[in-house]
């Protein structure tokens, strides 16, 4: 059935992928949309980006809906922790729409525990108010764990609601002064 095809298909393009990315890709795209496409351009996006992210990208975007969100999340993820910066603007320049919401998230999420200096100035882009809120929140706490000093710095001249900040820099003392 379907779901056996989808499988196999992300099988063999996962293999496809490791030796010739482009061929795999390019294998994908002639695919008839849908979830077995979806699936598949993950495979390629995934190991594409563990060996030229940027291409990832470039190729996962072309993708629309659904499998271009599932596509660019691992391209997103990979990328932000080999080159951060290459990936922020990448990512800058997406347009604001509700998947670019998710896309900056993860991007947010891979960088948080390496660069939560980085992390801070993009959670700004993420629209939605709770989405937003959750990505901040699991900044400060990876920022305050690794380094309680800037942390607190930055906690205290954010714009968060006055009880969370309160909360944070709370947390903040006890790391400190343990």
């Amino acid at each position: 059935g379907g779901a056996n095809q989808s499988a196999a298909l992300q099988g063999v393009v996962s293999g496809m992928a490791q030796d010739d990315p482009l061929a795999a890709a390019n294998f994908v795209a002639d695919q008839p949309s849908g979830e077995g496409q979806a699936k598949a351009a993950v495979a390629v996006a995934s190991r594409w980006a563990e060996m030229d992210p940027a291409a990832a990208a470039a190729w996962a975007a072309t993708f629309t809906g659904d499998a271009r969100n599932q596509a660019l999340i691992p391209v997103v993820q990979r990328w932000g922790q080999v080159d951060p910066a290459g990936a922020g603007a990448w990512i800058g320049a997406l347009p604001k729409d509700a998947s670019r919401d998710g896309i900056v998230q993860r991007y947010v999420d891979a960088i948080t525990w390496q660069y939560p200096e980085q992390a801070v100035q993009f959670v700004a882009m993420i629209g939605d108010d709770k989405l937003r809120a959750r990505a901040t929140q699991n900044i400060a706490q990876n920022w305050i764990n690794s380094n309680p000093e800037s942390a607190g710095v930055w906690i205290a001249g954010s714009d968060l609601p006055d009880d969370q900040k309160r909360r944070l820099l709370e947390q903040v003392k006890k790391r400190s002064n343990p």
